[in-house]
C-alpha cells in the first residue's frame, strides 16, 4: 500500500464492510488499482490473490510493520464443501520428530534442511546488528542502521515463512497422515543450549501443516509428549531408560538392533500416531 494514502488509518485498524440497501454497492471493495476504504478512498495496493465473485467481503485489517510497510488483510465469507475424509495406511503416513541440527527428520530418515540463504541472512543480521551497537543512540545514523535491520528482520521471517509453506505443502500433498509429538517447544527453549529452538519456527510448521491437511480431509495426529519416541526401539518396542540425552546412536539391549535416535523416533511416532489414530476411530463407531 501506498504510506502516504493510508497514514490517516490508525495501526493494526479493523473495518468492518458495510453492505448498503437498494444494492447501492458496499463500503469496502477492490478496484482495478487498489482498495477502497472508508475515510480514504482507493488505496493503490498490489493484490496478492483475487477473490471469486461469490465470496462475501466481511472485514479489513490494517496494519503497519516495524519496517514501515502497510498490508491490509481482507476476510471473505463462502461456503466450503467438506472434503472427503483419507484413510490413512502404514505406507501412506510420515512421522516427523524436530531436530535441532536439522529442521526434522521424517520415519523414511530424510532430514529437512532450511535453506542456505536464510543463514545468510542471519550471518549478516549479526554484522548489522554489532554495527549498530557501536553507533550513537539517537543520531541519524543510528536510525538508518536501525531501519536496515527491521527490514532485515522482516525479510528473514518472510524467507522462514517461504520455507515452511513449501515444506509443508509438499507433505500434504505427497502424504494422506502425518504424525508429530506434542512437544512444548517453549519448555525446551528454556532447557536446552545447544541452539536456539524458537528461532527454528517449528510450531509454526506445525500450525500450517495442520490446517493444509485438514482442508484435504487428511489427518493430522499428534503423539502425547511423554511417549518415550527416542527410547523405545522401533522393532521390538523394547524402553531403554537409561538412554543418554546426548546419544546419537544407540543399540537396544533387548534385540541388540543398532539405531539412529532421531529416525528411530520418528518412526516411533508414525507406528504409535497411526495406531492412536485408528483406536480413536473404533470408539466413535463402537459409540
Amino acid at each position: 500500500m501506498a504510506q502516504s494514502q493510508v497514514g490517516i488509518i490508525i495501526r493494526n485498524t479493523t473495518i468492518y464492510c458495510q453492505y448498503y440497501p437498494s444494492g447501492k454497492g458496499a463500503s469496502i471493495y477492490l478496484a482495478d488499482n487498489g482498495i477502497r476504504l472508508p475515510k480514504a478512498g482507493i488505496v493503490e495496493a498490489r493484490l496478492y490473490r483475487k477473490p471469486l465473485h461469490w465470496w462475501k467481503l466481511k472485514t479489513a485489517t490494517v496494519s503497519k510493520s516495524p519496517s514501515g510497510k502497510y498490508f491490509c488483510s481482507l476476510t471473505f465469507e463462502y461456503v466450503v464443501k467438506p472434503p472427503k475424509a483419507v484413510q490413512p495406511t502404514l505406507e501412506t503416513t510420515l512421522g516427523l520428530n524436530f531436530s535441532l541440527s536439522h529442521f526434522y527428520i521424517d520415519s523414511n530418515g530424510h532430514a529437512a534442511d532450511a535453506p542456505h540463504w536464510i543463514q545468510r541472512s542471519q550471518d549478516k543480521l549479526g554484522r548489522m546488528q554489532k554495527r549498530l551497537a557501536q553507533m550513537q543512540r539517537g543520531s541519524k545514523n543510528y536510525e538508518q542502521q536501525l531501519h536496515r535491520l527491521q527490514c532485515l528482520y522482516e525479510h528473514i521471517a518472510n524467507q522462514r515463512k517461504d520455507f515452511i509453506h513449501k515444506e509443508s505443502r509438499r507433505i500434504a500433498n505427497a502424504w494422506d497422515a502425518v504424525c508429530v509429538k506434542d512437544t512444548d517447544l517453549v519448555k525446551m527453549s528454556q532447557t536446552l543450549q545447544l541452539g536456539n529452538v524458537m528461532d527454528a519456527g517449528y510450531g509454526q510448521f506445525r500450525a500450517y501443516l495442520q490446517y493444509k491437511l485438514e482442508r484435504m480431509g487428511k489427518p493430522y495426529i499428534v503423539v502425547e509428549k511423554y511417549f518415550p519416541s527416542a527410547k523405545t526401539c522401533h522393532f521390538c518396542g523394547a524402553v531403554n531408560d537409561a538412554l543418554a540425552p546426548d546419544a546419537r546412536r544407540w543399540r537396544c539391549p533387548s534385540c541388540g538392533a543398532v539405531l539412529m535416535r532421531a529416525n528411530n523416533a520418528a518412526e516411533n511416532l508414525r507406528n504409535q500416531g497411526l495406531a492412536q489414530y485408528y483406536a480413536n476411530q473404533g470408539r466413535r463407531v463402537s459409540a
